[in-house]
């Protein structure tokens, strides 16, 4: 069964934690391999699989965005120097909007 990352829909900042934890853990693992191996062919294998891991974590982030009723364009904030990712972060941490948006249903179960 192939992975096919959904950049539709919202997520909650569990899920956000969850995926960005998941990559994090790849990454520690990965990266120093790529120091570690001499064979180039491994090394560029290894990054191959540092660039795959990207796409659920942007995937999540995307779906994050919509949750706080921004679309995808709001990620394009990275790309200011200095500040970007600091916004971008900020953005994600922002509680999400407690009704239905254009984006989907609410991900979190009613409270009460």
């Amino acid at each position: 069964m192939a992975y096919k990352p959904d950049f539709t829909g919202r997520a909650t900042r569990s899920e956000l934690l969850g995926t960005l934890g998941a990559c994090a853990i790849a990454t520690a693992v990965l990266v120093p391999l790529v120091v570690i191996v001499k064979s180039l062919l491994l090394a560029m294998t290894i990054l191959t699989l540092l660039l795959l891991i990207a796409v659920p974590l942007v995937a999540v982030c995307i779906r994050r965005l919509h949750d706080t009723g921004r679309g995808w364009s709001a990620f394009g904030v990275v790309a200011i120097p200095y500040v970007g990712l600091l916004v971008l972060a900020v953005f994600l941490a922002l509680n999400g909007e407690k009704h239905d948006n254009v984006f989907g249903p609410n991900p979190r179960p009613p409270s009460g």
